[in-house]
């Protein structure tokens, strides 16, 4: 472990003297921090700017074909979804109703197949898919 400290040290102080015998053997800077400015008149300079501006990019294409989904925004079931739902009947009491969905029976705030009961009214179910409100209604 020592060795292994004292050849690190030895290899720095190398790095560290051929780094201050470069900086002292270079070539000083010039007064504008090492960029070299050449005097051209402005008609040099627009007619440089426009064979750049002339000359044609061409773009290349990627094989990127685009996200699938936003993670970030919670998916939205397609209306085909929704019609999966049956409402096979009602069970109306004023305390607490209860429907028959898909040959399950549920409560209001249970949820069934993602989506989850509003209200149960004598006639029909008030359903919601995350983003609206749906109605199913007994036939």
């Amino acid at each position: 472990m020592q060795n292994k400290k004292l050849v690190i040290l030895i290899v720095l102080s190398i790095v560290a003297v051929g780094s201050i015998l470069y900086g002292l053997s270079a070539p000083p800077r010039g007064e504008t921090g090492g960029i070299v400015r050449t005097h051209h008149t402005q008609a040099e300079i627009v007619n440089a700017a426009k064979e750049r501006i002339q000359k044609k990019r061409s773009a290349v294409r990627t094989n990127f074909v685009g996200w699938r989904r936003n993670p970030f925004v919670p998916e939205i079931k397609l209306k085909e979804d929704v019609i999966t739902l049956t409402l096979n009947g009602i069970l109306w009491d004023e305390i607490m109703p209860r429907a028959i969905i898909n040959s399950d029976v549920v409560d209001i705030g249970d949820v069934i197949e993602g989506n989850r009961i509003v209200a149960i009214n004598h006639n029909n179910v008030i359903l919601n898919d995350g983003t609206e409100d749906f109605t199913l209604t007994l036939e």
